[in-house]
């Protein structure tokens, strides 16, 4: 029995040697690779907002997949959507407000509490999204409806828009 595997280990690397090398001389005659599909890639744009106007100020290709969001179910206080060359909104996502800065501070009279504050950043405010890397034409930002900031669930239409910022060719700046 033992010279039965012997032989059996012997056939069995003889084969792996001669696929190994049937491979390598295979990968010689390839053609080069193809570049990375743009799913491994997404940008991240930053935008100035200044009143009512918002802005591109650049646009970063990144080189791997667009980060998948973990908080799907949380309401967020503004959204903003790619939009193609012909109005279909081709992605949409969440985001905190970036005009406000949030702090949480201990409270001076009952240390065991704390107090959040919120304080309105002067414009113009600059902030990044993330967003995959498709040919689009803008982002159109929005704002929920102050009195649904604390609703547990809210719909396109609890939005309302607050303007748009055109988007360049990826990787240069307006």
């Amino acid at each position: 029995m033992r010279e039965g595997s012997m032989r059996l280990a012997k056939i069995t690397c003889a084969a792996v040697a001669s696929l190994a090398l049937a491979c390598a001389a295979a990968a010689d005659d390839k053609p080069a690779p193809r570049p990375a599909p743009p799913t491994s890639q997404h940008l991240l744009v930053e935008v100035a907002k200044d009143g009512d106007t918002f802005r591109v100020v650049r646009t970063t290709v990144v080189p791997s997949a667009l980060p998948k969001r973990r908080d799907k179910t949380r309401v967020f206080p503004w959204r903003c959507a790619l939009i193609a060359m012909d109005g279909a909104v081709l992605h949409e996502v969440g985001l905190a407000d970036p005009t406000e800065l949030r702090g949480e501070f201990h409270n001076a009279d009952d240390p065991s509490r704390i107090d959040a504050v919120h304080v309105r950043q002067p414009e113009p405010v600059h902030f990044t999204v993330r967003l995959p890397k498709l040919t689009a034409a803008r982002i159109d930002f929005f704002a929920l409806q102050p009195e649904l900031r604390r609703a547990a669930k809210v719909t396109a239409k609890d939005y309302v828009q607050l303007g748009s910022a055109a988007l360049p060719e990826a990787g240069k700046s307006p």
